[in-house]
């Protein structure tokens, strides 16, 4: 019975590595997206957009 139980935990174990593993490659590769969307945005033009004075309605440039 002890056998079984620490077979199970070893597969636990093994399950919970293998889920955080992939959660970490998952955050990394939204990061890398996010710096890479940030790298090519023009900060200025987006900012011009976000503060003119017609915020009553959307305008695509």
């Amino acid at each position: 019975m002890l056998e079984v139980i620490g077979t199970i935990g070893s597969l636990m174990t093994a399950l919970l590595l293998i889920v955080l593993a992939v959660l970490a490659i998952s955050v990394l590769a939204l990061v890398s997206f996010g710096v890479l969307a940030g790298s090519m945005a023009d900060w200025r033009a987006l900012r011009r957009r976000l503060t003119r004075r017609d915020m009553g309605r959307f305008t695509w440039p």
